[in-house]
């Protein structure tokens, strides 16, 4: 099993305590992985985990980063709605604190990324088959175009289907996110050929 490799500092860094450097490293590896920065996971993953209102320069302190990347980066999850400002009675300066509702966090992220992502796929898909129709390209590649446009608008229709659904609303979420993604997987290895799990009718 691949997992993921933690800095040799096994100290910490900044302030932190080391479980807090071991669940800030885990969450700076997700994120990643999911295609943003990693220190924006470790900075949501710091103010989720306080649980109080911060300030960029004890942020900066706790995790050991500059000023010019501390600033960036909670511009750059405000504009995400991962993190907000609040100002607290005892300081002038604005504090941050962690949006705690992760199901909307990920929801927002699929929709304005995800789902761009395979309009344009599909854009693009929809475009070169029409070109290559033009040239006259022989049969065969236009099936496996086709094939690649149904798999395209079957991504796009799931996607849709799971960003209308209710579950965004529920603590449980996952009670009901398992059998739809199982549904998703289903459909994909279909359409690829494949066999997937029998999926499960959400509750």
């Amino acid at each position: 099993m691949t997992g993921y490799l933690l800095s040799e500092n096994s100290n910490g860094f900044g302030n932190l305590e080391p479980w807090e450097w071991k669940i800030l490293e885990a969450i700076g590896q997700v994120i990643d992985f999911w295609g943003f920065k990693r220190n924006h996971g470790k900075i949501w993953g710091l103010l989720f985990l306080r649980n109080t209102p911060m300030k960029a320069t004890e942020i900066q302190q706790a995790l050991g980063l500059s000023k010019g990347a501390v600033s960036m980066i909670l511009r750059e999850l405000e504009g995400w709605d991962v993190i907000r400002r609040v100002r607290i009675p005892s300081s002038n300066q604005w504090c941050f604190v962690a949006e705690t509702n992760i199901p909307q966090m990920v929801k927002k992220v699929m929709e304005e990324r995800e789902s761009t992502l395979v309009s344009r796929v599909l854009e693009d898909i929809n475009s070169g088959k029409k070109e290559a129709l033009t040239h006259n390209v022989d049969k065969e590649v236009i099936h496996r175009i086709e094939k690649l446009e149904k798999l395209a608008n079957t991504i796009a229709r799931l996607l849709q289907i799971c960003l209308q659904n209710p579950f965004w609303e529920e603590e449980d979420f996952e009670e009901t996110l398992l059998p739809l993604l199982e549904t998703f997987v289903t459909q994909i290895l279909s359409r690829l050929g494949g066999k997937g799990p029998s999926p499960k009718k959400p509750k």
